[in-house]
């Protein structure tokens, strides 16, 4: 006999959608992006069937959208999180919590697309909704505060991200130990800002400091992990440090590969740091092959807009006008 259908409509118990919801939280904490996915768009189907004006609506859309971030599909996340904003401000209003949380995952989504003004101005509408609600004292409120601060130095303004890196520091030393990964984030944004300013023995040690507190995270963070090799290795690469540099890349490269795919946008990143070690070491048919493969995966995940795509366009471009000398031949793709 075939299993017994609820027809549309049917009362759904909230322990249904709780359920689905840990099981997609555990396999994302264990890594299992795919099986994630599963148990999220499970949650949304059952949360849709409380209503379409339901905030546990919005949260599953939340949860779904950050799968797909993880996963590189930023434009759909996007989407996603652009319905959950609009639902949770039409059924809570415009300053509750849940809407701070919307505008901070939909800002992390637009800035990884290179939208920094759009981001910009989500970020600060989610810090003002916390700063209304008395929670600007929170470890939200820290983490919004670090990633605003990265958004203006990457937009130039390093003074504004000075002083909110000082504000997030602050907060997450009081808040979190000195091990606790935060502590990690909060030294990587300054040596980010040190590396800019030109500091660069500060913001190595800086690095390598955050480095070994999460390396030692429990359970591990091995994408955080990851990302503060590859910090690290660009750094010791323009220190001229370029097989310590080269290590660390391929590191990164290996662990990201196994988690996110090879085709993923920050699999891409640790390829063209390897590729630019290709180019110092003057093995040019090497390194425009990886330019070109790294050009590829962004142009198709980030858009050709994006800063980062018209950096590797670059580099493609001097790569290939650098090895070819004959003023008749043709590149196999316009740059």
């Amino acid at each position: 006999m075939g299993a017994v259908l609820d027809p549309p409509g049917a009362r759904v118990l909230p322990s249904d959608w709780d359920r689905l919801r840990e099981l997609g939280e555990a396999c994302l904490s264990q890594g299992r992006l795919v099986e994630a996915q599963g148990r999220f768009e499970a949650a949304l189907v059952e949360a849709a069937r409380f209503g379409m004006d339901d905030p546990r609506l919005a949260e599953a859309l939340c949860d779904l959208a950050r799968v797909h971030r993880i996963l590189g599909r930023y434009s759909k996340a996007e989407g996603l999180l652009e319905q959950a904003l609009g639902i949770s401000e039409e059924c809570l209003g415009p300053f509750h919590p849940q809407v701070s949380t919307s505008l901070h995952d939909l800002a992390r989504c637009r800035a990884t697309l290179g939208r920094y003004s759009n981001a910009e101005e989500d970020y600060r509408r989610a810090l003002s909704i916390l700063e209304r609600r008395g929670m600007d004292s929170t470890v939200v409120a820290a983490q919004i505060l670090h990633e605003l601060a990265g958004l203006l130095r990457l937009r130039g303004n390093i003074e504004g991200a000075e002083l909110l890196h000082a504000r997030a520091r602050i907060l997450w030393s009081r808040l979190t130990g000195p091990c606790d990964p935060r502590t990690a984030f909060a030294l990587i944004g300054l040596a980010l800002l040190h590396q800019e300013q030109g500091r660069l023995a500060e913001a190595e040690l800086q690095f390598k400091q955050a480095l070994s507190i999460l390396e030692t995270a429990d359970p591990p963070l091995p994408l955080e992990t990851a990302s503060a090799r590859h910090n690290l290795a660009r750094l010791l690469y323009a220190r001229g440090k370029r097989a310590s540099a080269e290590t660390l890349f391929r590191e990164v490269l290996a662990v990201r590969a196994e988690i996110l795919g090879e085709e993923h946008p920050r699999t891409a990143a640790a390829m063209l740091g390897l590729a630019a070690v290709r180019h110092a070491e003057g093995k040019s048919d090497q390194a425009e092959s990886m330019f070109r493969k790294v050009l590829d995966i962004q142009e198709r995940s980030l858009g050709p807009d994006h800063p980062d795509v018209a950096m590797s366009c670059s580099r493609a471009r001097l790569e290939s006008s650098n090895r070819l000398s004959a003023p008749t031949t043709r590149m196999s793709r316009s740059l």
